[in-house]
């Protein structure tokens, strides 16, 4: 594997390009320590040092100063890994190494993220928010499928009722403009019309 470019990366990095289309960003004193040059070959005793051992827990450390902030999806983590430089052989040993700890679970991510959002969301937008966290489709329906027997969040309906609740919404008196306010907030919200002309029918039971 020889060095074709390697390409300053702010003040203390640089980038690593080489000829089997593998690149990877590191401090610019490893270039002196581990004598790397532009047009040189990477020795299989350094590419050994560097993919084993040095960027694997640099990665790692990565990850764990992200998730003492708050929780990450694999997906997310895997993201900003790639966005810092690192190569695919090396997030894959960082990941590894955060799943053994366990401090990464998006089944429990998912369930965490629907519970603390779903009173002030409609369940479209919070599944256009997972799946932009890169959860499937499945998993996300199986949490709210799992959550709401459990009587842990709410239908849908009853969010919305909380919700017009919630903003002072009289049922038995509102006109139409009242009405129509209510319904266009609601579904620029992400809720479906059907469910929000069925609440807006009804008769609150908390006034």
């Amino acid at each position: 594997m020889i060095i074709t470019e390697i390409v300053t990366v702010g003040k203390r990095k640089c980038k690593v390009i080489t000829d089997s289309e593998i690149a990877f960003v590191i401090y610019k004193g490893d270039l002196h320590k581990y004598e790397l040059k532009c047009g040189e070959e990477i020795s299989r005793k350094v590419y050994d040092t560097l993919f084993d051992e040095i960027l694997p827990n640099r990665a790692f450390n990565r990850l764990m100063k992200l998730l003492l902030s708050k929780d990450y999806t694999h997906s997310e983590l895997i993201t900003k890994l790639r966005r810092d430089g690192y190569p695919d052989s090396v997030i894959s040993k960082a990941i590894e190494r955060i799943d053994e700890y366990g401090y990464v679970n998006d089944e429990r991510y998912t369930k965490g993220y629907i519970e603390s959002h779903v009173n002030r969301k409609s369940r479209e937008t919070i599944k256009r928010e997972l799946l932009s966290k890169g959860i499937s489709k499945d998993r996300i329906d199986e949490a709210f499928e799992e959550l709401t027997s459990l009587n842990l969040i709410d239908d849908e309906t009853e969010s919305i009722k909380k919700l017009l609740c919630k903003r002072h919404f009289d049922f038995e008196n509102a006109d139409y403009e009242a009405q129509k306010k209510e319904i266009q907030y609601l579904f620029r919200k992400g809720y479906k019309l059907s469910d929000i002309k069925k609440v807006i029918n009804s008769v609150c039971d908390y006034l």
